[in-house]
């Protein structure tokens, strides 16, 4: 049993392993550069290598650096409020719905989050509230989805307005 088992998790725990290794040379790269060199990408790249590495509490302090630096990084916005939500810290409301509001693809996975959140603090208005939106989402979903389905004569277009140098990196 013991050797079908160690067969069966072998090439899964191999791939796992390398990414390990892989993230472990990319935070040590990071690492190299100078603190005052570190711009918000690099910061991100930091953040996001330790999240999928350890887990995230070691992210916090870098995803708070980034969303002071830059209140617009969704991927930020999102992580660190999913975080200071675990940690029984309920101002990661805010950072859930600073994403929600920067980016709607948010709606599902910050709601689920909050949905748990409140249901654990007991905040039964919230999460009528939170149905509701989900509901709204969905639906507004489901109505864009159809839209796209199909093309009609009747249809308004708008020139995309982009450069020929944006066109070519499309």
């Amino acid at each position: 049993m013991q050797k079908f088992w160690s067969k069966s998790v072998e090439k899964n725990w191999r791939g796992r392993h390398a990414r390990a290794n892989a993230l472990k040379d990319r935070l040590n790269s990071i690492e190299q550069v100078p603190a005052s060199g570190l711009d918000v990408d690099r910061l991100w790249d930091k953040a996001f290598a330790l999240l999928d590495l350890e887990g995230g509490k070691s992210a916090t302090p870098l995803l708070q650096e980034i969303v002071a630096t830059r209140p617009d990084h969704v991927q930020a916005q999102f992580h660190l409020g999913r975080l200071l939500l675990d940690d029984s810290r309920p101002e990661g409301v805010a950072h859930l719905e600073r994403a929600i509001a920067l980016d709607e693809n948010c709606v599902p996975h910050a709601c689920a989050l909050l949905h748990e959140h409140f249901r654990a603090t007991g905040q039964a208005a919230q999460l009528r509230e939170l149905d509701a939106r989900m509901d709204r989402h969905e639906k507004s979903l489901a109505a864009s989805q159809a839209e796209r389905r199909e093309v009609k004569g009747s249809d308004t277009f708008i020139a995309h307005e982009l450069t020929e140098a944006e066109l070519q990196i499309l």
